[in-house]
């Protein structure tokens, strides 16, 4: 569950029943498979979240910040050891906090939600958004469950789990496993140029937990 994906969600109104119904319907429409990605999600949850980002983005544009891409080529050892310590040290699933360098400037990045070009997309997005997410997570984590680098298929794949508590009143909590595949092309230097992430879960499931009062999970 992306950032973007994530700090949408914190936009939609208490819970209500207009608002359960709604993305409960998309939690049975999105069921059937185990695994959720841009492809298989319904038209609800897609439009949730891309209406309230862009909502967001107008309301409260973020100051331009400028991508920073460094000259030269990676190795696909580099790249791997950078998108490991962009999970582990930068936690950028809530963050949003990646390393420039590790990106083309071109790259296309896709979530069950959501779907945009560029890099610099993602910084005006995540820029935005990050205001409301250091507001209202004081509590919060990504756990690396594996990573993996496969030259042959020029890409690394990861598994991770993300988690959190909600500083809203009905005490949502966010604990979501997904899988993001960074698809690099050694034509641009072995960055990524396409990532492409899925959960372990519907994706309206996923929403769900921000509309659903909760305690504190064991972690």
């Amino acid at each position: 569950m992306s950032m973007l994906t994530l700090a949408a969600g914190f936009q939609v109104p208490a819970p209500s029943h207009v608002h359960s119904a709604s993305l409960a319907a998309q939690t049975k429409q999105d069921s059937s498979d185990t695994v959720s990605d841009y492809a298989g999600t319904g038209g609800i949850a897609k439009g949730i979240v891309s209406g309230l980002t862009n909502a967001f983005n107008a309301i409260s544009p973020a100051k331009e910040e400028e991508v920073v891409v460094k000259a030269g080529k990676l190795s696909p050892r580099q790249l791997f050891t950078g998108i490991k310590e962009d999970f582990v040290d930068k936690r950028y699933l809530w963050t949003g906090l990646i390393d420039d360098n590790l990106y083309s400037e071109d790259c296309l990045f896709t979530d069950p939600t959501l779907s945009f070009r560029g890099l610099s997309t993602w910084k005006k997005n995540v820029g935005s958004l990050r205001p409301l997410v250091n507001a209202l997570v004081p509590e919060f984590g990504v756990d690396l469950l594996s990573c993996e680098l496969n030259e042959k298929e020029k890409c690394v794949r990861a598994r991770w789990r993300m988690w959190g508590y909600i500083k809203l009143p009905w005490q949502p909590a966010v604990d979501v496993i997904g899988r993001t595949r960074f698809t690099y092309d050694p034509a641009e230097g072995n960055r990524v140029v396409d990532y492409f992430e899925t959960w372990e879960l519907p994706a309206g499931e996923a929403l769900m937990q921000l509309v659903t009062p909760g305690k504190r999970r064991q972690q």
